[in-house]
């Protein structure tokens, strides 16, 4: 018996149709490009009221002491946040569709109709820079507000702030020794900003509430590099910008301009959507590492786990299981030991490439890193035989010269001072480094990653 014979009745009618792919065809293409003009009229409704609906969600929890509530409770809140949120997460997926449609058909744009200049490789990016009303943008120019007000105010707690270990600087001051107003501005940036972190999508990581050391790091940087002065550096993004525009504007033709500054118009628009609803993301993940790290104490006090932070070696679906009775184990004690083990080999063996094939069972192929590199498909393409010789994507024009620093964890960052930053990757918790470095090389990741 053949496989489509043992499906559902219901399903053989989507077989039907896919073995039809003209007629299926043209009915689907017919039917998202209608669904994607009906978003499109109507993106900035549709954010409007998730923002609106968002942020109601978000102040709420935020209000919410976890670790007060009982395993019971903190699960009915988990399914409360599922509901209110990620069942309606409709918004940055519709989004992220607009974007990356106008980011494509701007790029396609520039490299049809603007071919002439040596540049217009970085044309594209200077375009879309300067736009301005940046939620993820916020948290750095609060850390370079607080460090400009150090370094131009009183020189004894200029000099003594310069000169303290980042952990101690902050127990100092939730001592009451020093300036309160300092202070103030640090507590206000942890109540607006704290839910952020390094690899922030990674909930067993700890944010800034639980380490606020790294904060105050970040502005003992700007002080000594002198990287606060943010009116300069958004005078220095419209001015890449204008020029971006004069010189495209040169280029195109009469009837390619309004075609190609209205795509432009829309790229922008969708991509400034992008990285606010993004943010929002960044919350929910803040929202639900406390969450979850609240039942990872109340397992504690059970005698489930040995310590609140193995709660993430668990599943969400194992813990839902748990609380409503219908687990399939209980000794969680014992399963964490087995994934911290898998872990750490995980951890201790190198990456795999960026993109390759595997044939059988694909599980079984992570356990040869040299197969795996064999059947790298991008090999060729980033690989030379020469060892200084190293392929990338720029993502900014110019040249940069200086001591390079590596850095595989934020320690290795610790006192960062306009060297040439160099990790695996990145993600918006990196941001507050960046006015710290003279420039950026990361191994894997895209333009999004680095600006």
């Amino acid at each position: 018996m053949g496989v489509k014979d043992q499906v559902r009745p219901e399903l053989k009618e989507i077989f039907r149709q896919v073995e039809n792919p003209p007629e299926y065809g043209l009915v689907k293409r017919s039917w998202l490009l209608i669904k994607t003009l009906q978003r499109f009229v109507s993106i900035n409704k549709i954010i409007g009221t998730f923002q609106d609906h968002f942020n109601h969600v978000y102040e709420e929890a935020i209000e919410v002491d976890f670790k007060t509530l009982s395993l019971s409770q903190q699960m009915e809140y988990y399914h409360h946040l599922e509901q209110q949120l990620l069942k309606r997460w409709h918004a940055p997926i519709i989004n992220d569709y607009l974007c990356m449609l106008f980011f494509g058909l701007l790029k396609k744009l520039t490299g049809a109709w603007i071919t002439q200049d040596a540049s217009s490789d970085t044309l594209q990016n200077d375009l879309l820079c300067g736009e301005g009303g940046l939620d993820s943008t916020e948290p750095t120019k609060c850390l370079m507000r607080i460090a400009k007000e150090i370094d131009q105010g009183d020189e004894k707690t200029r000099s003594r702030f310069l000169a303290t270990d980042p952990e101690q600087i902050w127990k100092q001051m939730e001592a009451g020794e020093g300036s309160f107003q300092i202070y103030k501005q640090f507590t206000y940036f942890l109540d607006q900003f704290g839910f952020r972190c390094v690899n922030e999508l990674k909930l067993e990581e700890q944010d800034l509430h639980e380490d606020p050391s790294f904060i105050v790091g970040s502005v003992q940087s700007y002080i000594r590099t002198k990287s606060y002065h943010i009116e300069d550096m958004e005078k220095r993004e419209r001015e890449i910008r204008a020029n971006a525009e004069k010189k495209a504007k040169s280029l195109l033709k009469v009837w390619q301009k309004p075609i190609y500054l209205w795509v432009l118009s829309q790229a922008r628009k969708a991509v400034k959507n992008r990285e606010n609803l993004r943010f929002a993301r960044t919350k929910v993940f803040g929202i639900s590492r406390h969450l979850f790290r609240g039942m990872g104490v109340n397992l504690c006090k059970l005698g489930h786990l040995a310590s609140p932070k193995d709660i993430f070696y668990l599943t969400v679906e194992e813990l839902i299981a748990f609380v409503e009775g219908r687990a399939l184990l209980s000794n969680f004690k014992q399963l964490v030991s087995i994934r911290k083990q898998e872990f750490t080999e995980y951890h201790n063996t190198p990456e795999p490439p960026e993109r390759f094939t595997t044939q059988g069972a694909a599980t079984a192929s992570c356990s040869y890193g040299a197969v795996l590199a064999e059947a790298d498909l991008l090999r060729s393409k980033y690989q030379s035989d020469d060892p200084n010789v190293f392929f990338g994507t720029p993502c900014c024009p110019g040249i940069v010269e200086g001591v390079v620093r590596v850095v595989k964890s934020l320690d290795d960052a610790k006192g960062l001072d306009g060297e040439i930053l160099v990790t695996a990757r990145t993600d918006s918790g990196w941001v507050p480094l960046y006015p710290s470095c003279s420039g950026l090389i990361i191994g894997r990741g895209s333009l999004g990653n680095s600006k």
